[in-house]
């Protein structure tokens, strides 16, 4: 059998009309209390309340951003989902600068 590389598989997928999506992305509840400005209990009680549906992975919730802009919509607040991204990626850098930088393997 002849090897394939991936950009002729790529390709090929893309003349037979395949569609790629991105993974969906997920959002925590740190996520939540860093735009929002809130505890951690706050977003648990909206949770309870049913006002913030979420996807609950063992001890961990996660939202969909369509989870999350329907609960802005409902209490009011202007959101952008561009602005969502790039506050999440300042505090995962934060993060990553308190735990003196990410170490992946070599």
């Amino acid at each position: 059998m002849a090897e394939v590389d991936d950009q002729d598989l790529m390709k090929w997928l893309e003349k037979e009309g395949v569609i790629f999506c991105e993974p969906m992305c997920y959002y925590s509840v740190l996520d939540v209390m860093d735009q929002l400005g809130v505890s951690r209990r706050k977003v648990l009680d909206w949770i309870e309340e049913g006002k913030l549906q979420g996807l609950r992975r063992g001890n961990r919730w996660e939202f969909t951003w369509s989870q999350i802009s329907a609960f802005l919509e409902s209490i009011g607040v202007e959101h952008d989902e561009k602005h969502w991204l790039s506050g999440r990626k300042a505090r995962l850098e934060r993060q990553r600068s308190r735990m003196g930088g990410f170490k992946g393997s070599q």
